[in-house]
């Protein structure tokens, strides 16, 4: 379990540096996107992993799966406000972001 928790600790930070243009400071602006790199306990390209972002205010979901080389885009209308993002993989666990 260890090891779950040191790499959705790495994912965690991957997805808080690059959730959109500007760093986490434009989080919430109209017409952006939440895009980033999903990597495992050793920095490799993590595939497979469903992000989950939700704007706590209108309860509006939104969902991506990371590609190939770990990167995701979650294209989106995002209005400014507060969002949970997480990202989930089998065999480990959920880790909640907010934003």
């Amino acid at each position: 379990m260890r090891k779950s928790a040191v790499a959705l600790l790495a994912l965690a930070l991957v997805l808080c540096s690059a959730c959109v243009p500007g760093g986490t400071e434009a989080a919430g602006v109209a017409g952006t996107d939440i895009a980033g790199r999903v990597v495992n306990e050793t920095g490799a390209a993590f595939p497979g992993v469903e992000v989950r972002a939700v704007n706590l205010a209108s309860r509006t979901p939104y969902r991506a799966y990371s590609g190939p080389d770990g990167n995701y885009t979650m294209p989106g209308d995002f209005v400014q406000g507060t969002y949970a993002v997480s990202a989930h993989f089998t065999n480990y666990s959920a880790n909640i972001t907010y934003y």
